[in-house]
């Protein structure tokens, strides 16, 4: 502008903006003097109008020194309650903790304000100057870029004041939403379409609840959005539930959303995508143990969209599996049963004979008898396996069977006659022997119960019972008496009842003549017989 007086009065600039001038002489038309300058000078604080922004690079805004970033100064038109911290101050580069902050601003080479958390926990405040919203501003917004790295972060909230006071928050964004110094800055923003016609400040609060509670923001700005004119953005994002795979996100919105979950760290647009949902939405399908970011907007037609809005929520570790599992078996039938089995989704089976399976309980039939080794993999939904490894041995049908022999009161019994035994048990009415093959000696005579128990290498038991008749040795004896003497002959009685172990009894007299009796009257003319 041409200045023909000295001192010159600059109007028409914006309040609380810091600016350059420049000044030359014109001695004539194409002769003039060198630009001198520049000179800064900054308007004073008043009412801003929007469009509005700050990237907290002007000269304004002085970092300060050591370990609390001490003697920190903000631009003059800006509010807090002290220089102390928590409270927002400006710095460039690292904070001066190593796992909280960002590394640098969101250009990458400014600076940002921010709450420095070291021996200063509670809350950090910083207000901005009066803006006002025109009428014409077309869907205003406030916008801001945010870091917030650092376990011990609590919220950000942020609170519109349009001379009723600070209210409630208008938004607040809880907990860590970085990973890392290094990670991008992530950007979000406030409807103002309540406050057009309106002069509001925006106050910015970062509550920490330890040393690993820096939270920082940058290139805040009130700007029209014309892309989403009359589109709500969706309010209330929470993720819960976290699953080792999935997790659920709620929000308030108009029933026609899209969300994006990205693995934290990814730019938006290379996650996946879900149209047309409403609240709840289950997601599944991701790592265990990983940071995802979740971004929410309304649909209010074909081409007319909210804001997003963000959160993250970091998936559950995968459970251990502790794999286990039980037999029954019933000769060469097995039936296993893995109900020990602890996080597991689902089951691989491998029975040792080159035959497989699936599911929990299977049952399987070997071809032959002997020792098998049966691999159980047991996996889960998320990633997990893990191995269990048994030795079973199957045995073919076992049956019991014997046969016996009798000789007097000894008895011989063969059991060869029983399939696929290995050991053998005998009881012989109350005595026990053991083996293919035994001879016994019953005590007394009778029908005896003899059982036979066998046994195969399975320790599988078959019993089988049989009656064995036992007769002992039959002993003679007999006495006589002479009952008379004639000329016929003499009468004489034979008595066999001392005899033992006899039933039944044959006489021979020697005369020819015989009978069965245990007592017999025979007349005969010999004096001597023999019984036989």
């Amino acid at each position: 502008m041409a200045a023909n007086t000295n001192p010159f009065t600059v109007t028409g600039l914006s309040p609380s903006t810091s600016y350059d001038f420049y000044v030359k002489d014109s001695c004539a038309a194409g002769d003039v003097s060198l630009w001198e300058g520049p000179f800064g000078a900054t308007t004073q604080c008043g009412v801003a109008v929007a469009p509005w922004s700050e990237n907290f690079d002007g000269s304004s805004w002085v970092e300060g020194t050591g370990f609390q970033n001490a003697g920190n100064i903000i631009n003059s038109c800006w509010s807090r309650p002290s220089s102390n911290n928590p409270n927002f101050g400006p710095k460039a580069g690292p904070t001066t903790s190593g796992n909280t902050g960002p590394s640098t601003d969101f250009s990458g080479s400014g600076k940002y304000i921010y709450t420095e958390s070291s021996g200063a926990s509670g809350t950090g405040e910083i207000t901005t100057p009066s803006i006002f919203i025109p009428n014409n501003l077309q869907n205003p917004r406030f916008k801001f870029a945010y870091h917030m790295f650092g376990t011990s972060i609590t919220s950000m909230g942020f609170k519109i004041d349009n001379g009723s006071g600070f209210g409630a928050n208008v938004k607040t964004i809880t907990g860590q939403q970085q990973t890392s110094n290094a990670a991008a800055w992530r950007f979000d923003s406030i409807s103002l379409n309540a406050y057009k016609g309106d002069t509001i400040r925006i106050k910015f609060l970062g509550i920490n609840a330890g040393f690993l509670g820096d939270m920082a923001i940058d290139a805040v700005s009130i700007i029209a959005d014309p892309g989403s004119p009359q589109c709500a953005d969706p309010t209330n994002l929470t993720t819960t539930t976290a699953t080792p795979t999935g997790f659920t996100v709620t929000w308030t919105g108009n029933g026609n959303s899209q969300v994006e979950v990205v693995l934290s760290g990814q730019p938006q647009g290379s996650g996946t995508t879900y149209f047309n949902v409403s609240s709840p939405l289950v997601v599944t399908g991701l790592t265990s143990s990983t940071t995802y970011d979740v971004y929410v907007r309304d649909s209010c037609g074909a081409t007319l969209f909210s804001q997003w809005i963000n959160a993250s929520q970091t998936t559950l570790a995968c459970p251990t599996i502790t794999p286990s599992f039980t037999n029954t078996t019933s000769w060469l039938g097995v039936n296993f049963n893995s109900g020990a089995t602890v996080n597991a989704d689902s089951l691989q089976w491998n029975f040792g004979d080159g035959n497989s399976a699936s599911g929990n309980s299977p049952s399987h039939n070997y071809a032959t008898a002997g020792v098998y080794i049966v691999t159980m993999d047991a996996f889960s939904d998320c990633g997990s396996t893990a191995q269990f490894v048994d030795t079973i041995r199957v045995c073919d049908t076992l049956t019991a069977d014997f046969t016996f022999t009798a000789n007097g009161d000894t008895v011989s019994f063969d059991a060869s006659t029983s399939t696929n035994a290995t050991s053998y048990v005998w009881d012989l009415n109350g005595f026990a022997m053991n083996g293919q093959m035994v001879n016994y000696k019953f005590p007394s005579p009778g029908t005896k119960p003899v059982s036979l128990t066998v046994y195969n290498e399975c320790g599988d038991s078959v019993k089988i019972t049989k009656n064995v008749k036992v007769c002992l040795a039959p002993k003679a004896s007999w006495t006589y008496n002479i009952i008379s003497t004639t000329s016929a002959g003499m009468l004489t009685q034979f008595d066999a009842s001392a005899s033992q172990n006899a039933i039944t009894y044959e006489w021979d007299f020697g005369d020819g003549k015989s009978c069965h009796s245990i007592l017999i009257l025979h007349l005969a003319c010999f004096t001597r017989l023999l019984l036989k």
